[in-house]
């Protein structure tokens, strides 16, 4: 009969789903593992920073919509820096999408600005914080901040250790700010180098 059709397509969106993250997940520790190694290989050209957090605020823009929060831009002009463009596209866009998922009422904010020999990519968030012990696990491997045990949609756990590790190979850093109950903000900054300076 037609329900058994209904139960075998759901049955198979569930398989479905459970392998396209294992296949995230196999890719995540791959990458994880570069990165430890210092085989991870930094595709370096001028980037407009600018432009790409323009680029993840409109891409993230329907995810945002489908949610009550106000995603505001306050994205501004910015030098440009030698980094890897898809690299620090992931970077921004795993942070913002975390925000997104995070966030139950309020806003996430994306933000660029220079800040002294830095660019400075910011999302800021109004979602539950993160409880000071937790901010060292943050950036660990596997470690899964799960303060709502109603969310379905968990990570593999990998993403921050990941941007973490390609902020890193850019000679940048990320620093979390959060009061718990108030929200959170991830800053990365990525150093303003000269040309010519600093090859790989």
């Amino acid at each position: 009969g037609k329900s058994l059709d209904k139960e075998k397509k759901g049955q198979l969106e569930i398989i479905l789903k459970n392998a396209n993250r294992l296949e995230q997940l196999i890719k995540n520790i791959l990458e994880m593992s570069r990165i430890d190694s210092g085989a991870m290989k930094l595709n370096l050209t001028e980037v407009d920073i600018a432009k790409l957090a323009q680029e993840v605020f409109e891409a993230m823009q329907p995810i945002a919509s489908q949610t009550k929060l106000k995603f505001i831009n306050k994205i501004s002009k910015v030098p440009l820096i030698m980094a890897d463009s898809d690299k620090i596209y992931r970077v921004v866009t795993n942070l913002v999408s975390n925000s997104l998922k995070y966030t139950e009422k309020g806003s996430v904010t994306l933000m660029v600005k220079k800040e002294e020999n830095n660019v400075a990519i910011i999302i800021k968030d109004t979602g539950m914080g993160i409880k000071d012990n937790d901010k060292d696990k943050l950036f660990k491997k596997f470690s899964q901040l799960n303060y709502n045990p109603s969310r379905s949609e968990k990570g593999t756990g990998l993403g921050l250790a990941i941007c973490k590790g390609i902020v890193d190979r850019h000679g940048g850093e990320i620093i979390v700010t959060s009061i718990y109950g108030e929200g959170s903000e991830f800053k990365v900054l990525l150093p303003i180098k000269k040309k010519g300076l600093n090859k790989q």
